[in-house]
């Protein structure tokens, strides 16, 4: 059985809505929602969300060919980021943030071993490649 709903004069439903102004709500809440899962450290897994400009990043690749695993530490001034870890016989690429002109690496072995390389200059958006030898001294 088909029911009439009367509408009032300026065009809604009994109960005052109307279904124009019901989307259009939920569009901007959506909307809303979409846009606070872009603000910066909203966990999206964007290496850039902490409103790091790419055009001051560095690339490092790094190859370890030692037999054993290996983290890697940029030196920055003095100061000590860690950067990643590389497993034995990989290959990482990471982004750093660029800091200042001049760039060192620390590596740390398994096993405890350790060395460090010297410093060298680094531009923004420049990229470095560190080799690990299989052996060491």
């Amino acid at each position: 059985m088909w029911t009439h709903h009367p509408r009032k004069q300026n065009g809604s439903r009994p109960g005052g809505r109307r279904p124009g102004r019901t989307l259009l709500l939920l569009a901007l809440t959506l909307t809303f929602i979409a846009g606070c899962a872009l603000l910066p450290g909203s966990g999206s897994g964007d290496p850039f969300a902490d409103g790091t400009n790419p055009a001051d990043m560095v690339t490092v690749e790094v190859s370890n060919e030692f037999d054993g695993d290996a983290v890697i530490y940029a030196l920055w001034n003095g100061d000590r980021h860690r950067i990643g870890f590389v497993a034995a016989g990989e290959q990482e690429r990471f982004q750093v943030r660029w800091r200042s002109p001049e760039l060192g690496f620390q590596v740390e072995l398994q096993g405890g071993r350790h060395f460090a390389t010297s410093p060298t200059l680094m531009s923004r958006r420049g990229s470095i490649h560190v080799r690990i030898p299989s052996e060491l001294p």
